[in-house]
C-alpha cells in the first residue's frame, strides 16, 4: 500500500489535534486528583472523555472535512472507539503505576504514545471515511 502526501498531512493535523487533546487530558488528569482529590483512575476517565471530545470535534471540522459520515454518526463511531481506548488507556496505566512502579503521569505519556498511533489508524479507516 503506498501511502500518499495526503495520508501524511491527515496523520500530521489529526497527530497535532491529538496532542492538544493529550495536553489538555494531562492537565484534567494532573489537576483532579491532586486539587481535587479524585481517585487517579476516575480522573483518567474524566479527562479521557473531555479531551476526546474535543478531539473528533476538531479533527472532523480541520483534518477530515470530506468525510460521507453525519456529525452525529461519526461521533458514535469515535466514541465506541474511544470507549475501547479508554479500556486500554486504564488497564495499560494500572499496570505500569501498580506492577511497574511507574508515577501515574509519566505512564499516561507512555500509554499516550502507544495508543495514540493506533487511534488515528483505526479511525482513518472506521470514522473518516
Amino acid at each position: 500500500m503506498k501511502l500518499s502526501r495526503k495520508y501524511f498531512r491527515q496523520f500530521a493535523e489529526f497527530s497535532g489535534i491529538g496532542i492538544l487533546a493529550f495536553l489538555i487530558d494531562l492537565a484534567l488528569l494532573a489537576f483532579l486528583p491532586e486539587v481535587i482529590g479524585l481517585f487517579y483512575l476516575i480522573s483518567a476517565f474524566i479527562s479521557f472523555i473531555c479531551a476526546t471530545s474535543m478531539h473528533y470535534t476538531t479533527s472532523r471540522f480541520l483534518v477530515f472535512k470530506t468525510t460521507s459520515r453525519s456529525f452525529k454518526k461519526g461521533y458514535a463511531y469515535f466514541i465506541a472507539i474511544a470507549v475501547f481506548n479508554l479500556f486500554l488507556i486504564l488497564v495499560l496505566l494500572r499496570l505500569f503505576v501498580e506492577n511497574a512502579g511507574v508515577h501515574y503521569m509519566v505512564a499516561r505519556v507512555m500509554v499516550g504514545a502507544l495508543v495514540g498511533v493506533w487511534d488515528f489508524l483505526i479511525n482513518k479507516k472506521v470514522t473518516f471515511i
